[in-house]
C-alpha cells in the first residue's frame, strides 16, 4: 500500500478565487479578531486567529472573509491605500498585498518572535513588534515597504505595540510597563519612565509631543512633552485596556475589558466616560474614520460599529453562538442543526439563511436525523427525543427520561430507528417513534454513535474502544475487538463490509469485513476526531477539533487535510453528495462547501510550492529513507509511531533551509509490522504508513 502525502506551502497565497469552506454562521465569522484598520471611509480590514482577514469596500455594510492558513494568528494590519497593505503575525510572518488582499506575498521569513502589532509612518516605512527573539523583544523594520530587518530593542520582555508620528520619531510599549522611544527611526531605542509596571498594550499620538498609552488595570497614561514625562489619567475602570485612538487633542476612545468596555473622552482624557456597548465579548482593536464613524473588534468574532461617535454601538456579527453538535441535510437545500439549550436551526436554501425553530426544550440536543424534508428526529439531554412531521415548524416530545442522555441517532426510514447514549443504553422504534423500546447492549459504557447498514446489521461505538455489533436489528448486541482503549465517537459504513470509526487522540479505524477485524490507521494528529461521513464508497470526510476536516477520494487509502478557516471544534459533518457539505461546532460555527472542500480548479499553488514526502523502500527491511522537498526556510518535525500510536523515534526536529532533504530510519530490533510517520511543518501536518518486514 503506497501513501503519498502532499503538504501545500505557497509564497503567494490566493484567496478570492474558489473557496474551499465558507462561513454560514455566525456571520461574518467567529475567529478572535485582534485589530481593525481603515485606509479611508469605505475600505477596511480586520484580522485575527486562524489567519482570518475580513475586508469591506462599502464602509462596513458588507464584510468578506478570507484567511492565510500558514499564520495561526494575525495581530497587525496596515494599508497605505485601498490596494497596498501589510499584515503581521505568527513567528515572523509579514505578508504584503498590492491588490487589496486578493493575493498575499510573504516579505519576511527570518528570525523573529511572535508578532503582535505593526505600524507604518508612510507608504514605505513600517515597524512590527512582538515577543522575544534571541532573548530580546522583536522589532522588525522596513524603509522600502519590501525588505525587513531586525532592530535592537535592548529589552527582554515582549513588545505589544508601536507608533510613529513620522519616519524618525516613535514609541514602543511592553508587558512590564516599559516605554521605548526613538528619534532616529529605531536605530537606537531609549527607555522613558512610565511610572508603572503594568503591562501596556497600545499607543496613540496626534503629533510629536501629545500622546496616550493604555494597559492593564485600567491604566491610561498621557504626555504633552513627547514622553519626557507621563501622567496618569483616571479611567474609572480596572479592566485591561487593549486599544486606544485619538483623532485630535480632545477626542479619543479606548477599549478592552473581559466583558466589553469602550471609554470616550472629549477633553483629552481629563474625563473618560463609559459608553453603552454590548458586553458579551472581550474587545481589542479600535479604529475611527471620523468623529462619528468607528469600529471595535474582539474575541469570538466580536465586531461593533457606531455612526454617532459611540453614543450607540451596534452588533455587526449576526447568528447564534450556541454550540452546535448535530447537522443533517436531506438535499442541497433543506437542512437542520441542533445544539446547546435546545437550539434547532433550519434552512431551505442550502444555508444561505438559517431560521431558529421552537424545539419546546431547553436542554442540549446532540443529534438530528431527517429522512425527508418533512420528517425528522432530534435527541439529547434529559433523554429527550423530539419529532417533527412538518419540517420543524412544530416539534413534539416522543420520549423523555431525565436519567438518560442520547448522543447517537440513526433513523433508517420513517418507521425504524435507534438511539444510543449514557449507560450503554440503546432505544429502538419500529413505528416512527410512537414507542421507543430499550435494547440490551451488553455494555455499560457510554455509546456515542450508531449506524445501521440495513434493518438487521448495525454498529455502535463508545468509551474505552467499545464497538458492538448486531445482526438481528438490535435484539442482541455482540462486542467486536477494536484494538484501542480510546473513546470512539462516530461510525459510518458504506456497505456491509466497509466501515470507519473515529475517536479521540486521532483514532481512526477501518474494517473491510464488517468489523470482524478493525485496522488502526493514522492521520498524523493526536487531536480529537468527532465525526465521519461518506457520500459514496470513495469520498469521505472526517471532522474534529481545531477546525480540521480531512478528506479521502479513494475510500480511505489516503486522507488529506483540507484548508481550515477557524480553530473551533467541529462536532458533526454531513454531505448530500461529493460536493455539497456542512460542518458545525463550537460557538455556533457552521461552515459549508460546494466543491467537497477541495481547492477549486482556479486556485493553484505556484511551481515549487508543494512539499512531497515519501519513504523508500516501503515495505522496508529494517532501513528506510524519508525524502522531501521544502520551498522555504521552516521548522520540520518528522517522527515514527507504532500501531498503538506510541512514539518510536524523532528523525527530525529542526529548522531547515529550502531544498531537498533526506533522513534515514534504522528500525533494527523492532518487530515487523505497520508503523506510521508524521511530518509537520509551518503548523500543518500529514502522515503516511510504512510497512516493516524481516
Amino acid at each position: 500500500m503506497k501513501y503519498l502525502i502532499i503538504l501545500h506551502f505557497a509564497l503567494l497565497i490566493s484567496h478570492c478565487l474558489v473557496a474551499q469552506w465558507e462561513w454560514q454562521n455566525p456571520l461574518p465569522q467567529n475567529n478572535h479578531l485582534y485589530e481593525v484598520f481603515f485606509s479611508d471611509a469605505d475600505h477596511g480590514w480586520a484580522v485575527g486567529r486562524s489567519g482570518a482577514i475580513l475586508s469591506t469596500s462599502d464602509g462596513g455594510q458588507n464584510w468578506s472573509f478570507s484567511n492565510i492558513e500558514s499564520i495561526p494568528l494575525i495581530r497587525g494590519v496596515w494599508f497605505s491605500d485601498p490596494l497596498n497593505g501589510w499584515v503581521a503575525g505568527g513567528a515572523g510572518w509579514i505578508m504584503h498585498t498590492s491588490n487589496g488582499g486578493a493575493n498575499w506575498a510573504r516579505q519576511y521569513d527570518g528570525p523573529s518572535g511572535w508578532l503582535r502589532y505593526m505600524h507604518f509612518s508612510d507608504e514605505t516605512h513600517g515597524w512590527a513588534v512582538g515577543s522575544l527573539v534571541d532573548g530580546k523583544g522583536t522589532i522588525l523594520h522596513t524603509s522600502d515597504g519590501i525588505n525587513w530587518s531586525l532592530q535592537e530593542s535592548g529589552v527582554d520582555v515582549a513588545l505589544n505595540s508601536v507608533h510613529f508620528v513620522n519616519n524618525s520619531v516613535g514609541w514602543i510599549v511592553n508587558n512590564a510597563g516599559t516605554i521605548l522611544h526613538t528619534q532616529d527611526g529605531g536605530v537606537t531605542w531609549l527607555p522613558q519612565s512610565s511610572g508603572t509596571t503594568e503591562g501596556l498594550w497600545d499607543i496613540s499620538f496626534i503629533d510629536m509631543i501629545t500622546g496616550w498609552i493604555v494597559g492593564n488595570n485600567g491604566t491610561i497614561l498621557y504626555t504633552s512633552d513627547g514622553g519626557t514625562t507621563w501622567a496618569f489619567q483616571e479611567s474609572g475602570t480596572t479592566e485591561r485596556l487593549f486599544g486606544v485612538q485619538f483623532l485630535d487633542e480632545n477626542n479619543g476612545w479606548t477599549t478592552g475589558g473581559e466583558t466589553g468596555v469602550v471609554l470616550h473622552t472629549t477633553d483629552g482624557g481629563l474625563n473618560w466616560i463609559s459608553q453603552d456597548c454590548p458586553t458579551e465579548w472581550q474587545y481589542g482593536g479600535i479604529f475611527f474614520t471620523s468623529l462619528t464613524e468607528g469600529w471595535v473588534v474582539g474575541y469570538d468574532g466580536a465586531m461593533i460599529h457606531t455612526s454617532d461617535g459611540g453614543m450607540t454601538w451596534d452588533r455587526e456579527r449576526t447568528g447564534t453562538v450556541q454550540s452546535l453538535h448535530g447537522v443533517d441535510f436531506t438535499d442541497i437545500d433543506n437542512g437542520w442543526a441542533v445544539g446547546m439549550e435546545g437550539v434547532i436551526l433550519s434552512t431551505t436554501n442550502g444555508g444561505e439563511t438559517w431560521t431558529e425553530q421552537n424545539s419546546t426544550v431547553t436542554n442540549w440536543l446532540e443529534i438530528v436525523d431527517f429522512i425527508d424534508p418533512e420528517r425528522g428526529w432530534a435527541a439529547g439531554e434529559f433523554g429527550n427525543i423530539l419529532n417533527t412531521t412538518d419540517g420543524g415548524n412544530t416539534w413534539s416530545v416522543q420520549y423523555q427520561d431525565e436519567s438518560s442522555w442520547w448522543i447517537g441517532l440513526h433513523m433508517y426510514d420513517e418507521q425504524y430507528g435507534w438511539t444510543c447514549g449514557t449507560g450503554g443504553n440503546i432505544l429502538h422504534t419500529a413505528d416512527g417513534g410512537n414507542l421507543w423500546n430499550m435494547q440490551s447492549s451488553g455494555t455499560g459504557k457510554i455509546l456515542y454513535d450508531l449506524f445501521f447498514v440495513d434493518l438487521a446489521h448495525g454498529y455502535a461505538v463508545g468509551d474505552s474502544g467499545t464497538i458492538i455489533h448486531t445482526s438481528n436489528g438490535g435484539m442482541t448486541w455482540e462486542p467486536q475487538e477494536s484494538g484501542v482503549d480510546t473513546t470512539l465517537e462516530s461510525v459510518y459504513f458504506t456497505d456491509p463490509d466497509n466501515g470507519w470509526v473515529v475517536g479521540v487522540a486521532g483514532t481512526l479505524l477501518h474494517t473491510l469485513d464488517g468489523g470482524n477485524t478493525w485496522m488502526y490507521d493514522s492521520l498524523g494528529i493526536y487531536n480529537n476526531l468527532r465525526d465521519v461521513w461518506f457520500s459514496d464508497p470513495l469520498n469521505g470526510w472526517i471532522s474534529g477539533n481545531g477546525g480540521r476536516v480531512f478528506y479521502t477520494d479513494d475510500g480511505g487509502e489516503n486522507w488529506y487535510l483540507q484548508g481550515f478557516i477557524h480553530t473551533k471544534e467541529l462536532y458533526s459533518i454531513c454531505f448530500t453528495d461529493q460536493d455539497n457539505g456542512w460542518a458545525v461546532g463550537d460557538m455556533g460555527t457552521m461552515q459549508h462547501t460546494g466543491n467537497g472542500g477541495m481547492v477549486g480548479i482556479k486556485q493553484k499553488n505556484l511551481p515549487g510550492s508543494e512539499l512531497l514526502c515519501q519513504s523508500y523502500p516501503n515495505p522496508a527491511r529494517g532501513i528506510s529513507d524519508f525524502r522531501f522537498q521544502i520551498s522555504e526556510y521552516q521548522h520540520v518535525i518528522l517522527k515514527i509511531f507504532d500501531l498503538q500510536g506510541k512514539e518510536i523515534v524523532t528523525l527530525a526536529d529542526e529548522k531547515l533551509p529550502a531544498g531537498n532533504h533526506q533522513y534515514t530510519w534504522n528500525a533494527g530490533g523492532l518487530p515487523a509490522g505497520i508503523y506510521f510517520y508524521r511530518m509537520t511543518a509551518n503548523y500543518q501536518s500529514a502522515s503516511g504508513k510504512i510497512i516493516l518486514t524481516r
